[in-house]
């Protein structure tokens, strides 16, 4: 079993290494960040905490990159979100 040395407050600002972006968006053309702060965004368009990427509508958005929060509480809502946004 892997031990994050990851301090708690920074568990959930922690990026997606920038490599691993770069082959993704080279595919997909990412266009907006859904979870990101100024330091740690992977595209000129994002969205932070405050902005509640869960409350917002991404239907005007072309390809969209989501490295979600690794919180118990924000990994459920990511996933209620994500269910009703493709089935309801």
């Amino acid at each position: 079993m892997l031990i994050s040395n990851t301090p708690k407050s920074f568990k959930d600002r922690w990026r997606t290494p920038v490599d691993v972006f770069k082959t993704l968006d080279a595919e997909f053309g990412f266009k907006l960040d859904a979870a990101a702060d100024k330091s740690n965004a992977l595209c000129k368009a994002f969205l932070t905490e405050q902005q509640d990427a869960l409350k917002c509508d991404w239907n005007n958005e072309e390809a969209i990159f989501c490295n979600p929060l690794y919180s118990a509480r924000l990994c459920l809502g990511l996933i209620n979100f994500t269910y009703r946004w493709n089935y309801l």
